[in-house]
């Protein structure tokens, strides 16, 4: 049933021309069917033209194919559109089409620098380039590149460059400029803090006193602190049944936390273990040598005690040659390390040596090629008991160590930092041969001075190579041999004068840049040879003899630094010649005072 029956004719054709405004319900009908065919003719044109745009596709791929293949097979000979050229910076080259088969081309650039102008304190750099493309001709491309200004560069030296210290305030080097004239640099840098390092410490315990140690800066040898006497400890009791050790037997009582010595023995339950690693000997109840072991392994400690009686001695070559021992502990108890005890010990690295010990033997630790350190404070060092520690870096030696013997430190090639901190010591003249890269030295004046003395034969306690860095000696001179010429190598100390030795007959090569601070040389009229020096600072050469004799000397000049940026300075050192007499008119005169200080006329 519809919405409306035949009987509601009127009411629909009210209700029509009410939504079609006015339009009567056959006039609506009509209309709808021209919409309709409206509709139609639109849809029919809509297909015809997807057909004909689907065609146009077509057409265009094929198109495309066809200059593509074009494209591949052209040789681009024709020359370029000049019209569709632009140019790409950042790739430095130009493109343009071929003008056969319109392919776009990369053509790059051929760049001539046009001028140059260095950037200067008052203004900045230029750089123009010109950029020209084979085959496009008249296409030119100037491209110009701005560096900023620069610092100023010193021409003129008024003071060169002072380093900082510990002590001092340092300054940057002072100036005229050498584009603007104007006095630029002489800035203060600031002192350095002192780099400090502990030495002498030894922790008390309780069976020895201890030491606080005192502190020492690295760069300027100053100290603080004092290294005093820290009391022995007290034992710190404490009970049970106690296990055997390499010290003790097992046993129920009374045993030190600390040092593991039985303080009470209740009932006593086994021997040792230390019967499963060594033999040893009991003399008179008083003390053991142990003579041999029985089993290698990688940690071996030696006891302090054996059923309450300390161990003393090792026996002569105990160890030699035992491949697997890397670490030792030894026995607070040892008065002396015999010959040959870790002769060969090629796994060794670690060894501390108790203050108990005072002396090392003949050979005791030769040929341990992976030692790295030694520190004693009391043991005397036998003939050749380093000898060939090629890995041996460091060497503190106590203020008790009394000697050292011949060759003790033979061929030790990667010695890095040695430190002697006594002057009552015997150094063999032998005792460092072969050495000659020792970065850090630091030893007393007087043992120093006992090195210039001793050190005239063709080898010598410190061959002061280019690569040692740092010198706490005062004043004192290094003085090797140079296919049997005594040669001056180096000269310690913080003080700006220095006098050479008498006897010196040659100068090294570079013997200024190993002794930087000084910058007044008190050569004798025995130098033969001064080889070529540089140095940072203007020096004057005080000749003990006159200016006839200096004729002979053969001189090849101290100076001549690099000063850092793009400049060369040269500096001369200035000759004086010695002369009781003032001079009559300006000559380079020098003289003693009555201190027997050198004064320059």
């Amino acid at each position: 049933m519809g919405l409306f029956n035949k009987n509601d004719k009127d009411d629909r054709e009210s209700l029509f021309k009410q939504i079609f405004h006015g339009a009567s319900y056959e006039d609506a009908k009509a209309g709808v069917t021209a919409k309709n065919l409206i509709l139609g003719i639109l849809a029919t044109l809509a297909i015809l033209a997807v057909v004909i745009f689907g065609a146009v596709e077509i057409i265009s791929s094929i198109a495309v194919a066809l200059t593509e293949k074009h494209q591949e097979t052209c040789e681009h000979n024709s020359g370029y559109d000049l019209e569709t050229v632009y140019i790409k910076e950042d790739q430095k080259a130009a493109f343009a089409c071929c003008k056969n088969c319109e392919k776009r081309l990369k053509i790059e650039a051929t760049v001539k620098i046009e001028s140059i102008e260095e950037a200067t304190c008052v203004a900045d750099g230029v750089r123009t380039e010109v950029w020209t493309f084979a085959g496009l001709p008249g296409v030119v491309h100037d491209k110009v590149y701005y560096t900023p200004k620069a610092e100023h560069v010193i021409g003129e030296y008024l003071y060169y460059r002072a380093e900082p210290s510990c002590k001092d305030d340092g300054r940057t080097a002072e100036g005229y400029c050498s584009w603007c004239r104007k006095r630029v640099g002489g800035d203060v840098i600031p002192k350095l803090e002192c780099d400090f390092v502990r030495y002498g410490y030894k922790e008390a315990t309780c069976y020895s006193t201890g030491m606080t140690g005192y502190e020492e800066c690295k760069m300027c040898s100053t100290q603080r602190g004092e290294n005093k006497v820290t009391p022995m400890l007290s034992h710190k009791a404490i009970s049970g049944t106690f296990e055997a050790t390499y010290e003790n037997s097992a046993f129920i009582g009374e045993m030190c936390e600390l040092c593991n010595t039985p303080l009470e023995i209740v009932e006593m339950k086994a021997e040792p273990k230390i019967s499963e690693h060594f033999e040893y000997e009991i003399i008179d109840e008083e003390y053991i040598i142990i003579n041999s072991h029985k089993k290698s392994e990688p940690n071996v400690m030696i006891p302090n005690r054996i059923n309450g009686i300390p161990v003393r001695y090792l026996k002569d070559g105990l160890f030699e040659n035992d491949k697997i021992i890397a670490s030792v502990t030894l026995s607070n108890n040892l008065e002396e390390l015999g010959s040959r005890v870790f002769k060969g010990c090629e796994s060794l690295k670690e060894i501390n040596i108790p203050d108990s010990v005072n002396s090392i033997g003949e050979e005791c630790f030769m040929s341990c090629t992976n030692l790295r350190a030694v520190k004693t404070n009391n043991a005397s060092i036998g003939n050749y008991a380093f000898a060939e520690c090629i890995k041996l870096r460091e060497i503190m030696l106590g203020g008790s160590v009394d000697s050292i013997g011949e060759y003790a430190f033979k061929k030790c090639v990667g010695i890095m930092f040695l430190r002697i901190e006594t002057d009552e010591i015997t150094v063999d003249d032998s005792a460092f041969y072969g050495v000659d890269s020792i970065y850090t030295l630091h030893f007393p004046v007087g043992l120093s001075s006992d090195i210039v003395r001793k050190s005239y034969k063709n080898y010598y306690y410190f061959n002061v190579s280019q690569n040692t860095k740092r010198y706490t000696v005062e004043a004192d001179a290094y003085i090797g041999s140079t296919l049997g010429v005594k040669t001056l190598l180096a000269i310690d100390g913080t003080g700006s004068v220095a006098k050479i030795p008498d006897g010196i007959v040659r100068i090294d090569r570079d013997m200024m840049a190993r002794s930087p601070w000084i910058d007044t040389l008190v050569i004798p009229k025995s130098v033969a040879t001064i080889e070529k020096n540089h140095c940072d600072v203007r020096v004057n050469i005080l000749y003990e003899g006159n200016e006839d004799e200096w004729s002979y000397v053969d001189y090849y000049g101290i100076g001549n630094i690099y000063s850092g940026g793009t400049v060369y300075v040269p500096i001369s050192a200035e000759i004086y010649f010695y002369s009781q007499s003032a001079p009559e008119n300006n000559e380079p005169l020098w003289h003693y005072d009555t201190d027997g200080k050198p004064v320059i006329y």
